[in-house]
C-alpha cells in the first residue's frame, strides 16, 4: 500500500467551508495516518479538520510525494490549496484546535491503527477550515495510504 505526502504553506485563506483539502480519487478510498498544522505568525488562530462530502472547483494543486524512494506512479487522492467555491461537509468537525501565538506552534493529528477512512469518490475527502475567529497563516500536512 503506498502513502503519500503532501505539503505546504496556506496561500489562501481558510473559512468556514474553504481551505487546504485532500480529495480521494473516483476509484481509491484513502486512509488518512496523519494531518499536522503549525503557526507561522505569533498570533493564535482556529483551525477545524472537516470531512467532506462534495468538492468544489479545486484550489493550487500540491506535490504529491511517494515516502519510498524510487517507488513509482501517482497518487489517488489529490491535495490542493483552498477551492475557489465553498464544498459541501458532513456536520461537525473531525478535530477543532486553537493554534498557539507561537511561530512554529502546532498540532499534529494522528489517526491511528486504522487511519481515517475517505470512502473512494472525487467528492470525498478532508478540509482545513476557519470554525472562527481571524484567519492566520498557517504551514500544514497531509499523510496518507491508498
Amino acid at each position: 500500500m503506498p502513502r503519500f505526502s503532501a505539503a505546504d504553506r496556506q496561500t489562501t485563506a481558510k473559512t468556514s467551508a474553504r481551505g487546504p483539502t485532500l480529495v480521494a480519487g473516483a476509484n481509491d478510498s484513502l486512509i488518512i495516518r496523519e494531518v499536522g498544522v503549525f503557526s507561522t505568525v505569533a498570533t493564535s488562530s482556529r483551525v477545524a479538520l472537516r470531512t467532506i462530502t462534495a468538492a468544489r472547483t479545486a484550489g493550487t494543486a500540491l506535490d504529491e510525494v511517494h515516502h519510498r524512494l524510487g517507488q513509482t506512479g501517482n497518487a489517488n487522492g489529490s491535495a490542493t490549496q483552498a477551492p475557489t467555491t465553498d464544498h459541501t461537509f458532513v456536520a461537525g468537525f473531525i478535530r477543532n484546535v486553537e493554534l498557539p501565538a507561537a511561530i512554529g506552534g502546532g498540532y499534529i493529528w494522528v489517526f491511528g491503527n486504522e487511519g481515517l477512512i475517505i470512502p473512494e469518490g472525487t467528492g470525498n475527502g478532508i478540509c482545513l477550515t476557519l470554525p472562527g475567529g481571524t484567519d492566520q497563516i498557517i504551514d500544514f500536512y497531509f499523510d496518507w495510504d491508498e
